[in-house]
């Protein structure tokens, strides 16, 4: 939690608010009301407040990382089998509803599933 003062008033600033037990966000809540502090949040689902910005990746730009991440694969010694990278990627793509984490994630898991 980084705190930042502007014009006399305070703002919070909190990374990873849904990973904060409930029990704390209710306090904070709790301490907010009635005083003149404000709070940001990031999160990677709605937790609640108003959304200021929200990042998505298109298809393309999801497809040159994930050729990176693939490339880099083969070039420590993977193999890729028989996986029909543009049927696996539009299935993967399609999992992670325009969430790069959640697409990073799928797709360490699908090749975490072939390696063993």
């Amino acid at each position: 939690m980084k705190k930042y003062q502007e014009n006399a008033r305070q703002i919070f600033i909190i990374d990873g608010y849904e990973q904060i037990a409930w029990w704390r966000k209710f306090a904070l809540k709790f301490f907010l009301v009635g005083t003149n502090l404000k709070i940001i949040v990031t999160a990677h689902r709605g937790v609640g407040f108003p959304r200021l910005f929200e990042t998505r990746f298109s298809g393309p730009l999801a497809e040159r990382v994930v050729w990176q991440v693939l490339k880099r694969f083969q070039e420590g010694g993977s193999d890729l089998g028989n996986w029909s990278a543009k049927e696996g990627l539009n299935e993967l793509l399609g999992r992670a509803e325009g969430d790069m984490r959640e697409l990073m994630f799928s797709l360490y898991d699908h090749f975490e599933k072939r390696v063993k």
